[in-house]
């Protein structure tokens, strides 16, 4: 099930990029990938979400324990390293993904599409965030616990999409954590890393 599904995601976008979204219909998918309508709709239940994929995976409630209690990192740090943790446990076909990247580049409804499905998952994340800052930082009032999480969540997901562009493009054989860990070496030298003392800033 798992091949005959990747492959019918993969059968939607090459179709989609070479006719365009919108000429594309299931009948041509289901023809491609070689597979009943029926399976077709089992699968995902629209065109549009075989050409976006599953939405963004959520870490698991041991996961999110374990984030929670995590300590000696930056909070984007340890944020990050949790949705990479999840995203790993995933396979990743890096070569559907770059060309699901770029069929939203040309396909504004679907670009549309998958902000509103980031904007969901954003808010899911600041949830999860709010919950590891309200054990950090328990004088925090609540609007200040949210506030704080939000930040942590677009901070986070920022640097994540730079490290995704470089783990897709990149030429290494590296999960996303190990790529992500690496990452972090540069992220921490930016960030932590103070002028020295007298440096103009001119």
């Amino acid at each position: 099930m798992a091949e005959s599904r990747l492959r019918t995601e993969h059968a939607a976008i090459d179709l989609s990029l070479e006719h365009g979204f919108e000429a594309v219909t299931v009948d041509m998918i289901c023809d491609a990938a070689e597979i009943s309508a029926r399976t077709f709709y089992n699968y995902f239940g629209t065109r549009e979400a075989a050409l976006l994929g599953d939405s963004k995976p959520m870490p698991s409630e041991d996961a999110i324990q374990a984030y929670i209690d995590s300590t000696g990192a930056s909070e984007v740090e340890e944020f990050a390293t949790l949705i990479a943790q999840t995203f790993n446990s995933e396979k990743v076909d890096r070569d559907l993904v770059r060309k699901r990247r770029e069929l939203m580049d040309v396909s504004p409804e679907l670009a549309t599409l998958n902000f509103s499905r980031v904007t969901e998952a954003r808010g899911q994340y600041a949830e999860i965030v709010s919950r590891r800052v309200a054990v950090v930082e328990p004088g925090l009032e609540p609007d200040e616990r949210v506030t704080r999480a939000q930040y942590i969540v677009a901070l986070t997901m920022g640097a994540m999409q730079v490290i995704g562009r470089g783990w897709l493009h990149g030429h290494t054989d590296m999960s996303v954590h190990e790529y992500l860990r690496e990452a972090f070496v540069t992220i921490r030298h930016i960030t932590q890393t103070p002028r020295p003392s007298g440096e103009s800033t001119s």
